[in-house]
């Protein structure tokens, strides 16, 4: 699978004016449509991006506007304003049917404070309930950007504004564009029915209810992710949906329009503000006709992904393995100089079927025993009798001049006869405490229940190793193992090459 390329652009701006008609009375606004922003991509969100470039006014747009006298936190209720006219004007009246809901008048000064788009509660700095980034979004159709306006959030301040003075309010973008170009490398027409994006390892939320820190003179508002509703998560899970009804009549149903091999199509979403430390992972998992397709990023140093900021990636979306197994030699509880082969828990191992999990067992040769030491909670140890070595992986001794060669085993995998399968292992070099070796390995595999073994892919190659091989008439199951071949320069003592990860995929 491809890379994720994440790029960044700076935060947009938008410039909103608000004009008094006359001294203490509750005011029009006149706002400039602001610069091209995070929402304006098509004219069904809340202002229109022009072929030019150019930003207008959408009919719809509305704002919160509320109020306070400079230096007093009694601040008005959350006031919509609505576009007046021709949009193109600019020109925002407050909502007619908002008789209950004033602005503070009859002050030398003001403070302003602008949102949009409008939302009842939470704009007032004591207020309780936030503007919501949408946890699951939907993006109806390809390409379509029509979703993102109610999390795109926009929001401004002008302090100490005199009485009958028009004030000038900055609003700035408080989320972050996320632009994800998904390219079908399949081979076959496919459709696209979701992406979900996975921040945890910055360890803030990215979606939810969030309220605002309006900032002061000096510092620009900002979402506050210290006071959230209970509805908060470090992932975004945007779904891909079809309208199958009409435009006045929508009804949506999963995305099942599929694209050529080689096309791309472009998924959007809006997230909230987050930094990715140095070594942390992203994980994007996108859905399709052929099920998941998972990629993780691990980013070499701190990224930051800021408000206002435009950030894309592309990913190839190509046919997910078909795992039948994968075993990460996960936590056990017993003790290093415990045996046990027939008891291991399996805690690291998931398969295709869940049943046939109970069918496996593991057994080791040679120098070689299955237990876990306390020091090495997810991994286990493979080693020649007691020779620990602190936070290794798996451990596979060779043989000596009196011992055979040392292998590990997982045996009875349910596999289908005539099939060809890919079996993969990690590999690092063998050490002792002089230091490190390249060492042997191979794969070997069998019927079940045969005494003869297959023995392919010698090899003093680290990483991953992997091996095709495929199943005969009436193979239904088969043991599978990795065996150390080597022995220490001197050809007495042994060395131990570092074996984690064993994973067996139908191909």
């Amino acid at each position: 699978m491809k890379k994720i390329i994440i790029l960044t652009c700076s935060a947009c701006i938008a410039i909103l004016s608000l004009y008094s008609c006359e001294k203490n009375a509750q005011p029009d606004l006149k706002a400039n449509a602001p610069a091209p922003a995070l929402h304006a991509f098509d004219a069904s969100t809340k202002t229109i991006l022009n072929n030019d470039w150019s930003v207008s006014w959408d009919s719809s747009d509305n704002l919160t506007v509320f109020n306070a006298a400079s230096g007093d936190d009694g601040y008005s209720a959350n006031c919509r304003f609505l576009i007046s006219g021709n949009p193109s004007d600019g020109k925002f009246i407050k909502d007619a049917s908002q008789t209950t809901n004033t602005l503070v008048s009859g002050a030398s000064y003001y403070d302003w404070y602008v949102c949009s788009p409008h939302m009842p509660y939470g704009a007032n700095p004591g207020g309780t309930k936030g503007y919501t980034i949408a946890l699951t979004p939907s993006q109806v159709g390809y390409n379509s950007s029509a979703h993102l306006t109610a999390s795109d959030i926009m929001a401004g301040t002008a302090f100490s504004v005199a009485d009958g003075t028009i004030p000038s309010v900055a609003l700035h973008h408080l989320a972050t564009l996320m632009k994800f170009t998904v390219t079908n490398n399949t081979g076959e027409p496919t459709a696209i029915t979701s992406l979900t994006f996975d921040a945890k390892a910055g360890g803030s939320y990215i979606t939810g209810s969030f309220t605002v820190d309006w900032g002061d003179a000096v510092t620009p508002p900002r979402l506050n992710p210290s006071v959230m509703g209970s509805s908060k998560a470090y992932t975004c899970a945007l779904s891909v949906k079809k309208n199958v009804g009409t435009e006045e009549a929508p009804s949506y149903t999963t995305m099942d329009e599929k694209i050529a091999d080689g096309a791309s199509v472009d998924l959007y979403m809006v997230v909230a503000p987050f930094t990715i430390p140095a070594n942390g992972v992203v994980k994007i998992t996108v859905e399709g006709s052929f099920g998941s397709c998972v990629l993780e990023k691990k980013l070499a140093s701190a990224t930051t992904f800021a408000a206002g900021s435009y950030n894309t990636a592309t990913i190839s979306y190509t046919k997910p393995e078909k795992s039948v197994f994968t075993e990460t030699f996960g936590v056990n509880t017993v003790s290093y100089a415990n045996l046990n082969k027939d008891g291991y828990n399996k805690a690291g191992l998931t398969t295709e079927v869940e049943s046939h999990k109970d069918l496996y067992s593991y057994s080791a040769t040679g120098n070689a025993s299955i237990a876990v030491s306390s020091q090495t909670s997810q991994k286990i140890n493979i080693e020649k009798y007691g020779d620990f070595i602190q936070g290794a992986a798996v451990k596979l001794p060779a043989s000596n001049a009196t011992a055979a060669n040392s292998a590990i085993y997982i045996k009875s995998i349910t596999v289908e006869p005539n099939t060809t399968y890919i079996f993969k292992y990690n590999k690092s070099k063998g050490s002792l405490n002089t230091g490190e070796y390249d060492t042997n390995t191979v794969f070997k595999w069998r019927k079940n229940g045969e005494e003869e073994w297959n023995t392919v892919n010698e090899t003093t190659s680290v990483g991953t190793i992997s091996q095709e091989f495929t199943t005969g008439d009436g193979v239904n199951m088969i043991d599978i193992g990795v065996e150390a071949t080597d022995r220490n320069p001197d050809g007495t003592i042994t060395y131990y090459p570092a074996i984690d990860l064993f994973k067996l995929i139908k191909k």
